[in-house]
């Protein structure tokens, strides 16, 4: 039989091993750990569990149902806001979405009003112009999903807004270079564009020549 691996001190999401506990009457069958919680509460877990399907004694469970609860109050749990919000979240909270490290792994959190409450996200999601044919945008794509750096906008637009986007100053107003190209409709090819950009001509007037 291989060795126990001792995972005293250990941290499996919101618990912390404190030590084997020998008294659970499940250890005749398992290997159990009493854990403490970050909320202060103890929990006695089996080894196998562990970082698997129990990361916190039940208080992370709790946070969600009352985070989510909005949804449902307003019978809002399928809509899509509700559905934008929830993605919204996720993608900068739980490592485990496909998105995540382009998120919540750069640092990107969501504005604490709304990640406690969907009914603030609603609140000012219908008062910034939202319908269903718009999404969410950060307006810096490195500063968190926060009321002063979002807005919805066609997700055509959306396109655009990428951490390689390349923008110049056309008509007044940045663009990306692509929809600057697209307007000005100029003889050279795009790649010619990007190559004499990436040179440093950043002026339209002489970039689309």
């Amino acid at each position: 039989m291989p060795k126990l691996k001792d995972l005293t001190g250990m941290r499996f999401g919101k618990l912390v091993v404190l030590e084997r506990d020998t008294e659970d009457a499940r250890n005749k069958k398992y290997v159990c750990w009493k854990c403490k919680c970050d909320c202060g509460n103890t929990k006695t877990v089996r080894g196998s569990m562990l970082g698997v399907d129990t990361n916190s004694c039940g208080c992370w469970k709790e946070e969600q149902d009352k985070k989510n609860l909005g949804r449902f109050t307003t019978g809002e749990s399928h809509s899509r806001l509700a559905s934008i919000w929830y993605h919204m979240r996720a993608r900068c909270s739980n490592p485990k979405t496909d998105k995540y490290d382009s998120y919540g792994g750069r640092g990107i959190k969501v504005y604490e009003e709304w990640d406690n409450d969907f009914l603030a996200f609603k609140e000012w999601s219908m008062a910034n112009g939202y319908h269903d044919g718009l999404t969410i945008d950060r307006i810096d794509v490195d500063r968190d999903y926060a009321p002063d750096n979002c807005r919805w906008i066609p997700f055509s637009q959306q396109s655009n807004n990428k951490r390689g986007t390349l923008w110049v100053f056309h008509n007044n107003e940045w663009k990306s270079l692509m929809e600057a190209y697209r307007e000005e409709n100029p003889k050279i090819t795009y790649q010619t564009a990007k190559t004499r950009y990436h040179k440093g001509e950043t002026d339209v007037n002489r970039l689309f020549r």
